[in-house]
């Protein structure tokens, strides 16, 4: 299947049904609503549920695959959070960055990392993928 060509497009939230990420927990949910296959873009924009107390597993966005075990090897990608609600806390190889409702967290490609929700209520947050996986 070819990629479509890219264009404006509206999508709504509802519009695509929650799923998991692949290497996570199904307490991690996600739904993915720009992403290449569907409107050609090449930047992933999605929202995320995370239950309070859950950890995800591990994702690794080094150059190669030098994914440690249960984590999941994305590639070199760049990703953004923006937290809606709740408290997280991400824990990445320069240390642990918490962060909750109107923080934004940026990763650089080339690191190891993974998130904790360590809130009393479900987290909510906005998430870009660059280049996206689908």
């Amino acid at each position: 299947m070819s990629k479509p060509k890219a264009k404006a497009a509206k999508i709504h939230y509802d519009a695509v049904p929650w799923g998991v990420v692949e290497g996570s927990s199904e307490r991690l949910r996600i739904r993915r609503l720009i992403t290449r296959g569907r409107q050609g873009s090449e930047l992933m924009l999605g929202v995320a549920s995370l239950d309070p107390g859950v950890e995800t597993g591990g994702w690794s966005s080094m150059p190669e695959d030098e994914a440690r075990p249960g984590e999941y090897w994305m590639g070199p990608i760049e990703e953004t959070y923006y937290c809606i609600r709740g408290q997280l806390t991400l824990f990445c190889d320069e240390g642990e960055i918490e962060f909750g409702p109107d923080d934004a967290v940026y990763l650089a490609p080339g690191g190891h990392y993974r998130l904790k929700n360590t809130g009393d209520e479900e987290a909510f947050f906005v998430y870009n993928l660059y280049p996206p996986s689908e």
